[in-house]
This record gives C-alpha cells, sequence and structure tokens, in this order.
C-alpha cells in the first residue's frame, strides 16, 4: 500500500508540474503577443523611437523567458525564434522596415 501512495504522490506531482509549465507556456506568449501587437502600431505609426524601444524592451523579456523556456518546450522552436529576434534590432537600425514588419510577422507565427 505504501508504494501506491508514492506512486499517486508522483502521478500529482508530474500533473501539477505539466499544468505549472502550460501556465508559463501560455502567459509568456499572451505577453509577448502583445508586445508584438505593440511594436507593429508603433511601425505603422511611424514611432521609431517608440519602436526601437518596445523591441529592446521584447528582446530583454525573451532573452528572460527563453532560460526556462528551454527546459520545458522543443529546441527546434526557440532556436528559430532567437534567429528571429536576434534580427529584429538589426532590420530596425537600418530602417528596412518592409523586412522588419515581415519578420514580426514570422516571430509571431512561431510563438503562437
Amino acid at each position: 500500500m505504501k508504494r501506491f501512495y508514492i506512486c499517486i504522490g508522483l502521478f500529482v506531482l508530474i500533473i501539477a508540474l505539466s499544468f505549472s509549465s502550460l501556465f508559463y507556456i501560455k502567459s509568456t506568449v499572451d505577453e509577448m503577443s502583445d508586445m508584438i501587437a505593440d511594436i507593429k502600431q508603433s511601425v505603422k505609426n511611424s514611432e521609431y523611437e517608440l519602436t526601437k524601444s518596445y523591441v529592446d524592451d521584447f528582446s530583454n523579456l525573451w532573452h528572460e523567458r527563453e532560460k526556462l523556456l528551454v527546459r520545458i518546450m522543443r529546441h527546434s522552436g526557440i532556436d528559430s525564434a532567437e534567429n528571429v529576434v536576434a534580427h529584429l534590432p538589426v532590420l530596425l537600425e537600418y530602417e528596412d522596415y518592409t523586412m522588419f514588419m515581415s519578420t514580426l510577422s514570422e516571430l509571431e507565427a512561431i510563438i503562437t
């Protein structure tokens, strides 16, 4: 009977970790999607200094959250998103707004 209780305890622990991981991923995706929408809106309004600030905030959030996402998700999606996030500041610096918006849409497709 002792083994049964240990088994049930481990099962509950695994389920709890799974739900907390799903919640973390969903909240991260929602937050990043909102930030991407803000970035897109600032580009459409030609507020490029604000866009740069948003992109910096997004990059910082990405690097902060990536450390845990790597542990709970497959690496292929995270690697793809990392490459796209790295291109955003460069495209903004060179004022290639068409490619910037395209890359931003690609990032949105990857994270959702």
